[in-house]
Formats: C-alpha cells, sequence, structure tokens
C-alpha cells in the first residue's frame, strides 16, 4: 500500500496587521490518500495471465524472459503492419470517470509509440514515443471506460516494443 501525503496551506488575505479583526494566522491541514496500485501483474511475472490480450490481424502480445527491467520477464508487442493492434488490458469496475495516473518502463523500435489509457476512440489515453533503451514514462488521464490498456496500432512490419513495471491507480 501506498501513502500520497497532500498539505494545503490557507493563509488570511488581509493586511499584514495582526490586530486587525480579519487577520487569522496561517493554517496547514494535512490530508492523505491511502492506494494500492490497481494493477495485477505489472511485472508479468511469470507470464500475461493476469492480462487479456489484444492480437489483430497477426500481431502479437507474449511474455519475453529475454529482455526486462524487473524479476524475469516483460510484455513483448510484435505489429504485423496491417494498420492492426497488439496489447494487454485489465478490466477495473467503477474506474469510469476517474483520474488514472500510470508508471512504466518501456523500450522499442525507435520512432514508434505505445498508447496507454482506455476508451481508445475518443481521446481519454496518453500517447508517448519510445527510444531502443528502456525508459520510465508516466502520465494521467480521465479514464471512459473501465478498461486499463496498454497497445500499439502498427503500420510498420516488425515494429516491436518491450513494457515492464506498469503501476497504476485512480483516484
Amino acid at each position: 500500500m501506498r501513502n500520497v501525503l497532500f498539505i494545503f496551506l490557507f493563509v488570511g488575505l488581509c493586511e499584514a496587521q495582526t490586530t486587525s479583526p480579519f487577520y487569522s494566522a496561517p493554517v496547514a491541514i494535512t490530508y492523505s490518500i491511502n492506494y494500492s496500485p490497481a494493477v495485477n501483474g505489472g511485472g508479468f511475472e511469470p507470464d500475461l495471465s493476469s492480462w487479456t490480450l489484444i492480437q489483430n490481424g497477426s500481431s502479437t502480445s507474449t511474455s519475453d524472459a529475454t529482455t526486462y527491467t524487473d524479476g524475469t520477464h516483460s510484455c513483448k508487442l510484435v505489429i504485423d503492419g496491417s494498420n492492426s493492434a497488439a496489447g494487454v488490458y485489465q478490466v477495473f469496475a467503477g474506474m469510469t470517470g476517474h483520474t488514472v495516473y500510470w508508471s512504466l518502463k518501456a523500450k522499442g523500435t525507435a520512432g514508434g509509440g505505445l498508447r496507454v489509457g482506455s476508451d481508445e476512440n475518443s481521446g481519454h489515453q496518453s500517447e508517448f514515443g519510445v527510444t531502443a533503451d528502456y525508459q520510465t514514462y508516466s502520465g494521467s488521464f480521465v479514464a471512459g471506460d473501465d478498461y486499463f490498456e496498454i497497445l500499439r496500432d502498427g503500420i510498420d512490419t516488425g515494429d516491436t516494443f518491450y513494457f515492464d513495471s506498469v503501476t497504476m491507480y485512480y483516484l
């Protein structure tokens, strides 16, 4: 479980006179939110069994034990070039309308990119380009449905992407 700490500081807007009847000293209020990362199997250990696969055309989503950042596996996407998608998703009842915060480590075909989000056809997502070496990427979006998905639509035959160490929570 993680603990996020928010500190709010309220300061009265008045003249800097302590004798004013409207003066109030600054007040600090501490508020914390406890949450557990929602993603199950974000390290892809030992396989993709906690994820539902997206494999259109002959694009593939597989577990890979040759390149990873944590543990012994990552998720590998290979795109077939027919503008078909490959990826993985999980469903979280009640996520729609909430702000989703995510982080993952990814690498892939230089110039290519991944999409993390929900409701892929209405802009509830984050898109980013990847490099040939693992980098950490993070972002947020407002969920358009209850699906948390990581995917790539491809037009370039053989584009390959790896990602690992996925975390996600929503508030």
